[in-house]
């Protein structure tokens, strides 16, 4: 193989690197864990890191890359201060690119309200966290100030 030859060669691996490593990168997965506080008592339930009083705990693991999907949604309740193992409950479908605020990405679930409710309860209060490999970021209250109102949603 002459020189020509060799230079054409590694231009050509260079181009396909820089085509594929961006692609690799972005396939990375997102977690995002829901904490659900059922009885709206922070001396109740599992505590993990900031959330506390959390009865049962939804995950959701997401891919990145250009067509987005959630792969999983699983639930654990929380027995004796800790998280049960995960029980599946959906996944296998597309984030929805672009439909939420000022174009940003929206991953949906469901889960039957019998499973995060309490008898009686009159509301649920949620907590969020989402992880990934560059980090982690909390939501807690509505606004994500330390002292602002809590996630709630009220129960008939």
């Amino acid at each position: 193989m002459d020189f020509r030859s060799k230079s054409s060669l590694a231009r050509l691996l260079a181009l396909l690197c820089l085509w594929i490593l961006p692609a690799a990168a972005s396939a990375q997965t997102y977690t995002y864990s829901i904490y659900v506080d059922s009885d709206a008592r922070a001396d109740t339930g599992c505590n993990e890191g900031a959330v506390a009083g959390a009865e049962v705990r939804l995950d959701v693991t997401a891919s990145g890359g250009l067509t987005p999907q959630v792969l999983q949604v699983a639930r654990s309740r929380c027995s004796s201060g800790a998280f049960g193992a995960a029980a599946n409950i959906g996944g296998g479908y597309p984030v929805g690119a672009d439909n939420g605020v000022a174009g940003s990405d929206v991953i949906e679930l469901a889960d039957d309200l019998s499973q995060l409710a309490s008898p009686g309860s009159p509301s649920l209060v949620f907590s969020i966290v989402a992880t990934s490999t560059s980090g982690q970021d909390t939501l807690l209250t509505v606004d994500g100030s330390p002292g602002g109102a809590p996630i709630a949603l009220g129960l008939p």
